[in-house]
């Protein structure tokens, strides 16, 4: 196809819509052929070979010995670099600036760093500037429309061209931070302007592989909401693979289709007059299947820039980050949600007093119910766990939670455990050992198929069979010194016609404290452990009145 018709094509396939596609703007992920085709910056093996030949290394011998494993070689270059930083007169104003390192690593970090922040200044010299041709697809890059860009580059090209984003670093930062996931640019591999957040050796990697889950879990709520445009990577690259299987992983199989819509490859074509092209690709996934990616291949990046620019954005980008920021405080800060929140016309009488009144658009009094549970999507899942034990009262109806909550949850934990037959009770759908899902979305049907599918595993009810624990209460398990997951299977095994739900609940709470206690995420035992307890007290085998 000629250009004109590529780009409208790109443009097509990557605008929001109200249905049927894409519904929000477009995230851009970066790699490192973007800093090599405009700042003419080595690659990693090219910058991997220079500082070990500074180090007096063969790179490509230790690449062999490695099996290809560059991060293990990255370790090996930096054990041996280590020596040559500290006495080499080049380094001596680094040195100086840094004193003594809290890390063997630090060194080769320090020199790459400062390095790759030399010659990535766009400013003649460089590719970006000296081409017209790249120089015009880095202003046109600057016109995109995103909501946000993530790189594993180091270098500080992305966030110049993006210059009015807040910039967040390293993995721990996208994870943690207050990040409002609206025109932000993540550096998740590090920046040359904190050293010590470069994700470069074994080690580096081993710990981001830790963490791997929340990124994943982060990635997904992009990846299911927007397009991801991926330039300077090639579809072939190990990491984006990894990454990509990870995400498709964590969707049902009838969702993976319109995860993998969303999905676009952008890769350089060496033939300049060649046409651009779309494609659809296939990426096997470990599961067995594909996951089948959009690719395109262009000798020039010109048009796909023209593309990304081409979308509108309703609301200024600050404002949007400004209202994000304070509806994210609204429900996060224990302090805000103490106080009362109302949705009335903005010329309403009882406007009067409320600290603040926003709107958009025009008001209807019908319109209040419907905006007041716009903010039961955002409610974390751990809510339902203290909704479920009686330890906080939810401001929401039983039907709402069907009708909004769950679904919403559902959406970004596909295959996630959450109690249900609490809110199928309490609104009136279980009678006589029947459930009624009419008018539910499938997603309530899924979420119970999954409750009704927990049982202990075989080698844990052996263990609790011939260990002694079938004569001891819930409480008396979780407040023993077995290992966590193990008291948390132990709690779908006990005779509850004995013990009752209700020692079972409060078992649940003090294994919840806990968690709360030491600061961590809740456990997929304690989530298994806690739908099990649904089933037992509001399942359509228990025999009770509807809940009030």
């Amino acid at each position: 196809m000629d250009v004109a018709e590529f780009e409208d094509a790109l443009y097509e396939q990557i605008r929001p819509r109200a249905t049927g596609g894409p519904n929000a703007l477009p995230y851009l992920f970066a790699g490192s052929g973007l800093s090599l085709r405009y700042l003419g910056l080595p690659t990693w093996d090219a910058l991997l070979e220079r500082f070990a030949l500074e180090a007096g290394l063969n790179y490509f011998e230790l690449l062999s010995r490695a099996d290809g494993d560059r991060p293990a070689v990255a370790s090996q270059i930096a054990d041996a670099f280590h020596s040559v930083w500290f006495n080499a007169p080049q380094y001596e104003a680094q040195r100086g600036h840094v004193g003594v390192t809290s890390s063997h690593e630090l060194p080769l970090k320090i020199a790459i760093s400062q390095f790759l922040r030399e010659r990535s200044v766009l400013a003649a010299g460089v590719p970006g500037v000296d081409d017209p041709a790249l120089a015009e697809e880095i202003v046109l890059a600057g016109r995109a429309v995103l909501d946000g860009v993530i790189t594993t580059n180091y270098d500080p090209l992305i966030s110049s061209i993006f210059k009015p984003l807040p910039v967040f670093v390293g993995q721990d930062e996208l994870i943690l931070s207050d990040a409002q996931f609206v025109s932000e640019v993540y550096l998740i591999h590090g920046s040359v302007d904190d050293p010590e957040s470069l994700v470069l050796t074994s080690s580096d990697y081993s710990k981001i592989t830790k963490q791997s889950p929340y990124l994943v879990a982060k990635l997904l709520t992009i990846f299911v909401e927007h397009p991801v445009v991926f330039m300077g990577y090639s579809i072939a690259d190990t990491y984006i693979q990894d990454i990509l299987r990870k995400v498709a992983e964590a969707v049902t199989p009838g969702r993976l289709a319109q995860l993998a819509g969303r999905l676009v490859f952008v890769e350089w074509s060496h033939d300049s007059a060649a046409e651009p092209t779309i494609v659809r690709r296939d990426i096997a996934l470990d599961s067995g299947g594909f996951l089948t990616v959009t690719q395109v291949v262009t000798p020039s990046f010109a048009p796909v820039f023209r593309a990304l620019s081409r979308l509108e954005r309703p609301f200024p980008r600050q404002l949007l980050r400004q209202l994000s920021a304070q509806v994210y405080d609204l429900f996060s800060d224990p302090s805000v949600t103490k106080t009362p929140v109302s949705v009335v016309p903005i010329d309403s009488p009882n406007a009067e007093g409320l600290s603040v009144v926003f709107g958009v658009g025009q008001f209807r009094p019908s319109d209040g119910r419907t905006i007041s549970l716009i903010g039961l999507r955002t409610v974390p899942r751990e809510h339902l766990a203290r909704d479920v034990l009686a330890m906080s009262k939810s401001e929401y109806a039983d039907d709402d939670w069907l009708r909004s909550g769950l679904p919403s949850m559902n959406q970004q934990w596909s295959t996630a455990y959450m109690p249900v037959y609490k809110y199928l009770r309490g609104a009136g759908r279980i009678e006589g050992g029947e459930v009624n899902f009419d008018s539910l979305g499938p997603e309530i049907k899924e979420i119970a198929d999954r409750v009704d599918g927990v049982a202990a595993v075989d080698s844990n009810r052996r263990r609790f069979e011939k260990g002694g624990y079938a004569g001891m209460s819930p409480v008396e398990i979780v407040k023993g010194r077995d290992a966590e997951y193990f008291k948390l299977e132990c709690l779908m095994l006990v005779d509850v016609a004995r013990f009752g739900a209700e020692s079972l609940r409060e078992a649940l709470m003090f294994m919840l404290i806990e968690f709360e206690r030491r600061g961590e995420r809740l456990s997929t035992s304690f989530w298994r452990a806690l739908c099990w307890y649904d089933r037992v007290a509001f399942g359509p085998d228990v025999d009770l009145a509807p809940v009030e």
